[in-house]
């Protein structure tokens, strides 16, 4: 996969309520304690896409190659 820079990028707006703040602020923080790095809600929120997309990927995979 291509690297990715801040010119590959576009902006765009996202609403969140508060618990799902909090949860990005919870997020934050294990990623501080278990990879020793910091990230901010927007790198969280990318990793969460990419994640998801990888899932779908998977699962549409999985469903082509069954025999049912």
């Amino acid at each position: 996969m291509k690297a990715r820079d801040a010119t590959d990028r576009a902006r765009v707006t996202v609403y969140l309520d508060y618990d799902d703040l909090a949860t990005l602020d919870e997020l934050k923080a294990q990623v501080r304690r278990t990879e020793r790095r910091t990230v901010d809600r927007s790198e969280l929120i990318r990793m969460a896409v990419r994640h998801l997309h990888d899932e779908m990927v998977s699962a549409s995979t999985t469903k082509r190659g069954s025999t049912r």
